[in-house]
């Protein structure tokens, strides 16, 4: 007589063959997911972070003031997007910026402002809140951009 078919042990190792070969390449094409969207995330962070501290650098010297974690809703003029010429955060992301007043006394070339962008954002994928920080030097009074007066 002639065998037709499959054993169920035959069945079983088949399964369990599969899943040594497949269960850690889901791992490899998950982790790989979750590392591409933390990358463009963390890419739109650093674009939207850079072009706010760019546009800091245009505004003179004596409109600069200090400041701690405002969100983009509470800028004033001359900070608000409209005046600075960038775009809003896109959904899910918050930016925060801080403007500390450094080296009052001039040792060490200042006075000269440092500003602090935090932008925070939830990637659907991950549990946690990620953040990206950006800090640059802003006009002294000594220092202007693009020449002398």
């Amino acid at each position: 007589m002639k065998k037709r078919g499959m054993t169920l042990i035959e069945v079983m190792i088949a399964l369990v063959l599969c899943a040594v070969v497949f269960g850690p390449l889901y791992v490899v094409f998950s982790s790989s997911r979750k590392n591409v969207i933390h990358a463009q995330g963390t890419g739109i962070a650093t674009s939207h972070a850079s072009s706010m501290i760019a546009a800091l650098k245009q505004i003179k010297y004596d409109d600069l003031q200090t400041m701690t974690e405002i969100s983009d809703a509470n800028l004033s003029k001359p900070f608000s997007l409209k005046e600075l010429g960038i775009s809003s955060m896109p959904k899910n992301y918050k930016r925060t910026l801080s403007i500390e007043k450094m080296d009052t006394s001039g040792s060490e070339g200042g006075p000269y402002f440092l500003a602090t962008v935090e932008i925070r954002w939830k990637p659907r994928t991950i549990k946690k809140f990620l953040k990206y920080k950006i800090m640059g030097f802003l006009n002294s009074k000594e220092f202007i951009p693009g020449g002398e007066e």
